[in-house]
């Protein structure tokens, strides 16, 4: 079962074991998808909660399907003969 609450310092592990993927390269504090929803800390809050408006856990979905193709786009691919530069 999904705790209604995480520590920073839990899901900064939950993010170094990779069960957890941050939408900010720097990761915590900011948005984290984990166990199927997205998580973030509320204003005045010290611990990670689980984002229930749908509209707002869309928008992260999109915005990390966004910086997912970019990054896939930037990435060097293979040279003219399939080998990686």
């Amino acid at each position: 079962m999904t705790p209604a609450k995480i520590t920073v310092q839990e899901m900064s592990g939950h993010i170094a074991a990779r069960a957890a993927t941050p939408l900010l390269p720097s990761g915590v504090p900011g948005p984290v998808a984990f166990e199927g929803r997205w998580w973030a800390i509320p204003d005045g809050e010290t611990n990670y909660e689980p984002i229930t408006t749908r509209e707002i856990a869309d928008r992260l979905t999109d915005l990390a399907e966004r910086h997912a193709r970019a990054t896939h786009a930037a990435a060097p691919g293979p040279d003219e003969t399939g080998a990686p530069r």
